[in-house]
């Protein structure tokens, strides 16, 4: 690996994160608001103050620069400016003859066992951060790991710390706890080829907190969108579990589907694509007939009606259209939109998909229907659902595109009968 002493240049910043978020570092450190600058072995770290403090670190990842903030533009490919501020303070340190982490470092080395055990846990007193790291440990890595009970419960905490949604300024602190425990899932599934009983319990803890941060309150407003990472790598280790530990389809296939379709955020969406191969085929005989019966028990809405499942109905769907793609299914995928006809767009959808099949007189047909049944709709108006599309194009729900074979673009039947496009989570 690169030193970061080799890695990190002002230019390196300038490349990485463009002039804008360059600028907003440079008045950050300007502003003093970076504080508590240290530096450890190939790691530096601090905080940089503001409505919310944030907590960065930056260290070298191969021949490039890593880091980690916990702020919202910290999840894109460039770094944010709170990183960009403490790189550059790095940089431009000044001279001190003050002693070091790096010295630090020489001094605890030096100390014996019951020392260094003193320090550490008389720390972990009154730090709870690093109180809760040194649980997470034992109950991962020590002689009673993998110990259930102590993550669970640590988990569930983290994921709902009081009841109530989490203030704006109490964010980076509530993810920096989920982070923690996502992690010792992350070496519990690590574990799993050697442990088989850790990837049994990291895949049991997995599904807990999927459900658990589904529904609690977690932090208010858009705040809340900085959820997605924590949801997308604990759906990642969840699918690495179910790899290592082979349960038993049916069950899992079962599970699955109430993720994707009662969660309030279907966290699943899409788990059909990503599981197949843990499934087998019994699991999906069992996804699709759970899926059939749960479609057939909603009622069929014409024009007009109401739905008081909207959600689950959407969901549902998806799931439908996702297997008929698969099976290959035409006659069914059509049954499938016509569930619903209780809006224009609804119609809209319906004959945008025939004509996307070549279906063209089916395609007016629903056309012709939408407009008796909802006459006030104009269908030449620029954003009626029922605005008919220019020639060599198709009106979709997410836009025009053309087509060409008569199956859209991205999505056709193969000779086996699967959807070429996939699916993912």
């Amino acid at each position: 690996m690169t030193p970061l002493s080799w890695i990190l240049r002002e230019s390196l910043l300038r490349r990485l994160a463009g002039e804008r978020t360059l600028g907003r570092a440079e008045q950050d450190l300007a502003g003093g608001r970076v504080r508590g600058l240290a530096g450890q072995g190939e790691r530096i770290a601090a905080t940089v103050a503001g409505d919310t403090d944030y907590q960065v670190v930056l260290w070298a990842q191969g021949d490039g620069l890593a880091w980690r903030c916990g702020c919202p533009g910290s999840m894109g490919v460039r770094p944010c400016r709170h990183a960009v501020a403490v790189a550059l303070a790095w940089l431009r340190r000044p001279p001190s003859e003050e002693l070091t982490l790096e010295e630090a470092t020489s001094y605890v080395q030096a100390l014996d066992r019951a020392a260094l055990q003193e320090l550490v846990l008389g720390r972990a007193l009154v730090d709870e951060g690093l109180r809760l790291q040194l649980v997470l440990g034992a109950a991962v890595h020590g002689p009673a790991s993998p110990h259930r009970p102590t993550l669970r419960a640590a988990l569930l905490r983290a994921v709902d710390p009081d009841g109530e949604p989490v203030p704006l300024a109490g964010v980076p602190v509530y993810l920096a706890r989920l982070a923690q425990l996502v992690d010792a899932l992350g070496e519990l599934v690590a574990q799993g080829p050697r442990r088989p009983a850790c990837a049994t319990v990291a895949l049991e803890l997995c599904e807990e907190a999927l459900w658990a941060l589904d529904r609690a309150p977690g932090p208010i407003g858009r705040a809340r969108g900085r959820l997605r990472p924590v949801f997308r790598r604990l759906q990642s280790l969840h699918l690495a579990a179910c790899q290592q530990v082979r349960p038993d389809p049916a069950a899992l296939a079962a599970r699955l589907l109430a993720l994707e379709v009662d969660s309030v955020h279907g966290v699943m969406r899409g788990a059909l694509g990503a599981y197949a191969d843990v499934l087998g085929e019994v699991g999906i005989q069992v996804y699709a007939r759970l899926a059939e019966q749960a479609w057939a028990e909603l009622p069929a809405l014409g024009p007009g009606d109401s739905d008081p499942q909207p959600r689950r109905r959407a969901r549902l769907r998806g799931v439908m259209e996702a297997l008929c793609w698969q099976r290959g299914d035409l006659p069914g995928l059509i049954q499938v939109y016509q569930k619903d006809l209780s809006h224009p767009a609804r119609f809209a959808a319906l004959a945008s998909l025939c004509r996307e099949l070549g279906r063209l007189q089916e395609a007016e047909l629903w056309l012709a229907r939408a407009q008796a049944a909802f006459p006030a709709a104009q269908p030449d108006h620029q954003k009626n659902p029922l605005r008919r599309p220019q020639a060599g194009q198709t009106a979709c729900a997410g836009g025009s595109s053309s087509v060409e074979g008569g199956a859209p673009r991205g999505r056709s039947f193969g000779s086996t009968g699967t959807c070429s496009n996939g699916m993912g989570t």
